[in-house]
């Protein structure tokens, strides 16, 4: 199994150099470790059915290097295919791409639209939430960011699932507004950090439900509609959670 690290490092340091905004890399670097030992145990053992124990020939030796060439050829498709394709996609690209799908198909574009736009939200509150989770002084402002991170990405998660089904594009950078929130945040130095992240967590929040009310009160896509309304309860818990912290650290 410790033959596995290097390959499973390499794999999760590169899955997560491509989107700063994707899978962690903690949780990136368990799956493809796991990924790589259940693969290697399989090889393994048809490597022993195929091989008696004895004295190595040159056949022996031919099948051991095919066997290490098979390895090394899983590893660069694990390699390849972690978080997908390489090539970043802006917000923009994605709901173009969509627009485009959908008006072939006859329908409303702005399910497209949706796809794209929120993914970009779920992934600014979930980056937001992690630096909150390490940088706010105040607990419940850091547990509350830790609580968004969870939240927010199974809500992309969700996203990609249905777009998937769908042939719909999910961009995998932010959209220029949410990068500028997020640089802002990022460099902030000053005490008042709680202060500035719970403003803007409410504001992306406030303007998330009224998309997601909008989608789910009049979408037309059934799988998206019914996304948009399990996910409303949620994002407004959000915003009550940081109002009532805001008032608390205000007074």
């Amino acid at each position: 199994k410790n033959l596995t690290l290097p390959f499973s490092l390499t794999i999760a340091l590169l899955c997560c150099s491509k989107n700063a905004s994707s899978e962690p890399f903690a949780s990136c670097f368990r799956r493809q470790n796991q990924n790589l030992n259940k693969l290697l145990t399989k090889l393994l053992a048809a490597r022993k059915k195929k091989m008696p124990e004895h004295r190595p020939t040159e056949q022996n030796l031919t099948m051991k290097n095919n066997f290490l060439l098979t390895c090394c050829a899983a590893f660069f498709l694990l390699l390849t295919s972690c978080g997908g394709s390489s090539e970043s996609i802006s917000v923009d690209e994605a709901g173009k791409q969509n627009e485009k799908l959908l008006e072939t198909m006859d329908k409303p574009v702005v399910a497209g639209w949706f796809v794209a736009e929120m993914t970009s939200s779920n992934m600014l509150e979930a980056e937001l939430g992690r630096m909150a989770s390490s940088k706010a002084t105040n607990p419940q402002v850091r547990d509350l960011g830790q609580l968004l991170l969870n939240h927010h990405n199974q809500l992309n998660t969700q996203m990609k699932q249905i777009a998937d089904l769908k042939n719909l594009v999910t961009p995998t950078k932010l959209q220029e507004d949410h990068q500028k929130i997020y640089n802002q945040i990022m460099e902030d130095p000053g005490s008042n950090f709680d202060q500035v992240y719970l403003a803007a967590i409410i504001k992306n929040h406030d303007q998330m439900v009224e998309r997601f009310t909008d989608l789910a009160e009049r979408g037309t896509d059934t799988e998206l509609r019914n996304y948009a309304a399990k996910a409303l309860p949620t994002l407004r818990a959000h915003v009550t959670s940081a109002q009532e912290l805001q008032d608390q650290i205000g007074k």
